[in-house]
């Protein structure tokens, strides 16, 4: 099995035949994109209790964190109808207490951008050609050109110092953090859904060459380091310390300095994702929702 290369119309079309199929999934809206946009939020287990949150596709290019995390509800959802099993922990055990969280494409606009073109940019399309160069291939960023990862309330202006050193001065396909802390509509809706949620743990999916990224900044967080590298075991990946463009994930020091949640960065080997793969990052996301019980 791999897993489908997704659009949003998948998105949308994957998200609402889930709920047929188990009407005991909520879907929430959670926010808009720039283009208007749906951000969904799929909960699984009682509203009031405390959550693990995973949120794919926050750069365009990603292909594969959307469906694996569609792909994975889908796989809770049906052993919970079913009162089965999933890598060998009973589906309810799961949701003891806890609560899992999928947001599959926190940034809807990017990956239509990336797959599709620059005129699914809608207004700002003129601009996102110029940026590009006409080539949308490598776009990451949302519409306005802001990585939404990096437009977080947390280490900002530190990190727009460290951009200006670098040359980016301003709207990009990869990397810019925007003119001010959450001035981006899908930055909203995450970190305000965050806020709102006792979440008690969060994992960001991008694609990559296998690691799990547990360290956050200022605050260290010794049983990070511990899920970190259980995490990383389990699917096969590696424990890394933030280093390079890693240290400065906006979400996850967000995350973890702020909710106080534990939060990870992991960077899925989105070029062999195989049925073997998937079951190794299923089994880590199984070990991931039990240690937040």
């Amino acid at each position: 099995m791999t897993l489908p290369i997704a659009d949003y119309t998948f998105l949308q079309n994957t998200t609402w035949r889930l709920k047929a199929v188990y009407p005991f999934l909520r879907v929430k809206t959670i926010g808009k994109s720039v283009v208007g946009r749906s951000i969904y939020g799929l909960e699984i287990g009682r509203e009031s209790a405390p959550c693990t949150i995973l949120v794919g596709t926050f750069w365009g290019t990603d292909r594969f964190s959307g469906p694996l995390l569609l792909q994975f509800a889908e796989r809770v959802l049906h052993a919970l109808a079913n009162h089965t099993s999933l890598c060998e922990v009973e589906a309810s055990l799961l949701l003891q207490n806890h609560r899992i969280v999928c947001i599959p494409f926190i940034n809807p606009d990017g990956r239509e951008i990336c797959e599709k073109g620059a005129h699914c940019a809608g207004l700002d399309s003129g601009k996102i050609r110029r940026l590009c160069g006409g080539d949308t291939a490598l776009w990451n960023t949302n519409a306005r050109g802001v990585d939404i990862g990096r437009n977080v309330d947390f280490g900002f202006s530190a990190r727009r110092k460290r951009e200006k050193e670098n040359g980016l001065f301003g709207p990009a396909s990869f990397g810019y953090s925007g003119p001010s802390p959450e001035s981006e509509p899908e930055t909203v809706a995450l970190s305000n859904y965050c806020r709102q949620q006792k979440v008690r743990q969060a994992i960001a999916f991008y694609p990559g060459s296998g690691e799990i990224y547990w360290r956050n900044r200022p605050e260290e967080q010794p049983e990070a380091q511990q899920l970190g590298e259980l995490l990383a075991l389990t699917a096969g990946y590696r424990a890394e310390a933030a280093i390079g463009p890693m240290t400065d994930s906006g979400f996850r020091n967000w995350m973890a300095n702020t909710t106080r949640a534990f939060s990870m960065d992991c960077m899925v080997q989105h070029r062999t994702l195989t049925a073997e793969s998937y079951q190794l990052l299923e089994e880590m996301l199984v070990v991931a929702c039990l240690s937040g019980q």
